[in-house]
């Protein structure tokens, strides 16, 4: 069964980012998970990783929750916006044979937890109530499980673990 959870919202306060950045940053340090860190000027961050230099400025984080997944993005536009890059194919590079990549603005986020279980579908829950309480007022969340509506655990464990 695929599982996908979906985001989006807008900052309450573009003032609070660096918080957030700070913030979901050690929570990933603690839990050991990669980050990569995105400027607004498509620079490296000390301990971030490499980030495209993209047409369109964002500034936030990308949180490896696990290794087999697409990351948690905390990414957001120059108005606050949650805003995640997509990549599509725009033809053969210039003589080189190698496919370019364009970017592409995507105002919802996605992570797929099917891989991970109920314990890593719990986890992400977690963290986007922490963003919605703390920083995401209005983040609207459609989870396939409808976990994030009932928090029913036992029966998430049994749709997603089959026990």
């Amino acid at each position: 069964m695929r599982v996908t959870v979906r985001y989006s919202g807008t900052l309450n306060d573009l003032s609070s980012l660096p918080r957030l950045r700070e913030e979901f940053a050690d929570i990933a340090a603690i839990q050991g998970w990669p980050v990569d860190s995105l400027d607004r000027d498509g620079g490296r961050r000390p301990g971030g990783g490499r980030t495209l230099a993209p047409p369109l400025a964002l500034e936030g984080l990308k949180v490896v929750v696990h290794p087999q997944t697409d990351p948690l993005w905390l990414t957001f536009d120059e108005t606050g916006v949650l805003t995640r890059l997509g990549s599509y194919p725009i033809g053969p590079g210039a003589g080189t044979g190698r496919q370019r990549i364009g970017f592409l603005h995507q105002s919802q986020a996605s992570m797929q937890t099917s891989i991970g279980g109920s314990g890593l579908h719990r986890t992400l829950i977690g963290l986007l109530d922490h963003l919605k309480r703390s920083y995401v007022q209005d983040l609207n969340v459609q989870d396939d499980t409808g976990y994030w509506l009932d928090r029913d655990a036992d029966a998430l464990r049994r749709l997603m673990d089959g026990r």
